[in-house]
This record gives structure tokens, C-alpha cells and sequence, in this order.
């Protein structure tokens, strides 16, 4: 805990720097065949950037996730 409010002003204008560059919003949208689909959302520079898929990841990392999910890992737990 931070009892000087010099120092918690400081850290709390740093948070929202840090966070505007790395946060990001979900939302459930529609795609144009009507099929819900996950987009993020950030402010960056002032401007709206809008991603259809899981930001900072590659290819290969999606391809990865998405053949995990085919193995019956839940089910052996």
C-alpha cells in the first residue's frame, strides 16, 4: 500500500498509460454470415483499431490452441 499521494498520482497516470497501450475490450459480434465471433477492441494514438483475432498471437500459436481442443483432456481430470 502507498501512503504518499505524490507517489500513487504518479503510478496511477503510468497504469493508464501502460493500460491504453495494452488492454484491450471484448465484445461478441456478428460476422456477415450472421455467426458470433470474438473481436477486440483498444484505443491506441487516439484511434479505434479493431482485431478479429486474439491479438499478440501467431499462426502457429492459434493452430496450437485449437488442436488442444480436440483432445479429451477435460474428460480425464
Amino acid at each position: 500500500m502507498i501512503e504518499s499521494p505524490a507517489i500513487a498520482t504518479e503510478m496511477t497516470g503510468w497504469f493508464d498509460e501502460i493500460a491504453e497501450q495494452a488492454a484491450f475490450q471484448v465484445k461478441i459480434g456478428r460476422n456477415h454470415n450472421g455467426h458470433e465471433r470474438l473481436r477486440w477492441y483498444r484505443q491506441r494514438n487516439g484511434k479505434q483499431e479493431v482485431y478479429t483475432t486474439e491479438p499478440n498471437t501467431s499462426f502457429w500459436c492459434r493452430l496450437g490452441v485449437n488442436l488442444m481442443q480436440l483432445l479429451p483432456i477435460e474428460s480425464q481430470l
